[in-house]
């Protein structure tokens, strides 16, 4: 299967998917940020620092990947499986993290998935084996929706109809 996307046209979407995330988080008033609510009990930053938690699992196992060592066992504890508890743990762990530091580690996290979508080898990138838990789907492909597309698709709607809740939307 040829991929639908280069290497060129990937980081094309992938910069255009994190100037969208950087309007959207720019356009929240920041003593928002932190207000309880936003999506259950969470607040704006736990979102954000629960994805960037999840990147972070993902760019681990692309920088290992990226220096020949084997995929990094997960972050979190072993007996948890499945996503809720895994949720859960990095809620625990990054609740009291300062809005600045979570910001940060967000912005970092982009700069360094951007890194290693430009310094990986072509077969890293194109060939759909190359990666087991990406389950049959090549990294080029899953650039523009998988690895930036679960913040705009489960995430940010939420969001906006919380921010917009206060007027009644």
């Amino acid at each position: 299967m040829t991929p639908s996307l280069t290497r060129e046209q990937a980081l094309a979407a992938f910069d255009a998917a994190r100037r969208e995330h950087q309007a959207f988080l720019a356009s929240i008033p920041r003593e928002r940020m932190t207000e309880p609510g936003a999506t259950g009990p969470w607040s704006v930053k736990d979102v954000i620092a629960h994805v960037a938690a999840w990147r972070s699992r993902t760019l681990a196992r692309l920088e290992a990947a990226a220096a020949g060592r084997p995929e990094p066992p997960p972050p979190w504890p072993p007996e948890l499986e499945e996503d809720d508890p895994i949720n859960a743990w990095f809620h625990e762990q990054h609740r009291d993290d300062p809005l600045d530091d979570v910001l940060a580690r967000w912005d970092a996290s982009f700069d360094r998935l951007r890194a290693l979508l430009a310094a990986l080898p072509d077969e890293a990138l194109f060939d759909p084996a190359y990666f087991p838990w990406l389950e049959g789907t090549a990294l080029i492909e899953a650039v523009p929706g998988g690895l930036l597309g679960h913040f705009r698709e489960e995430h940010e709607p939420v969001l906006r109809a919380w921010l917009a809740g206060e007027s009644g939307a």
